[in-house]
């Protein structure tokens, strides 16, 4: 049985697809991210942050340009040195520690391998996701955040996008976990109709008594 998703092309669809193409064409530095979060995102930010992001792209120069450091994982060799190019040309290399890895499944252990509370913040827009968002909770600061790009592709929201995940009932028995430990932390989903992001608080809510 396939996860129930809403209706694709629509004409609200069209009309947020086609705000989105407007907005990434005449705002090439900002990253692929819905753009009402970007103010959101911006002001969680602070210039001593450190931070991961697991997948790169335009993301990578905005949030550099923004934090003390960031350390980004690739695996896809040509827009390594896409994105290469570009951090050079903004001068943010030595601000980003840029690793190319053989696949995308090396993302989880190098995410194993980190101190514990070692990070500000992560950015899940990469493979693996789930493995990735796990052990990212154990990685990020009881003060710190996740970013989880599409994440409506995976556990269930409420949103207009297209491919956006419905019924828990379907859920995996690692996405069911890992959505129990959304749900146990303040959260904040963030869209534009076209894409999904969750902004992800790492510290438990506290449960009246």
């Amino acid at each position: 049985m396939k996860p129930l998703i809403r209706p694709h092309w629509s004409l609200k669809y069209i009309q947020n697809r086609a705000l989105q193409y407007l907005y990434y064409t005449t705002h090439p530095d900002s990253p692929w991210l819905p753009r009402n979060s970007l103010p959101i995102i911006e002001c969680l930010l602070n210039k001593n942050d450190i931070g991961l992001e697991l997948g790169s792209g335009r993301s990578s120069i905005w949030f550099a340009k923004r934090v003390s450091h960031l350390t980004s994982l690739e695996h896809n060799l040509n827009w390594y040195y896409n994105v290469q190019s570009k951090l050079v040309q903004h001068k943010l290399v030595e601000k980003v520690k840029y690793i190319l890895f053989d696949n995308d499944s090396q993302y989880i252990d190098y995410v194993m391998a980190l101190p514990d509370r070692s990070l500000d913040f992560a950015i899940i827009d990469g493979g693996n996701r789930c493995k990735c968002l796990h052990y990212s909770l154990t990685k990020v600061k009881d003060s710190g955040f996740i970013i989880f790009d599409n994440a409506n592709w995976y556990i269930p929201s409420t949103s207009s996008a297209p491919g956006s995940f419905q019924d828990s009932r379907l859920l995996t028995s690692e996405w069911s976990d890992i959505y129990d430990s959304i749900l146990n932390r303040r959260h904040i989903w963030i869209g534009d109709g076209v894409s999904e992001t969750l902004v992800l608080f790492n510290y438990e809510i506290t449960k009246a008594s």
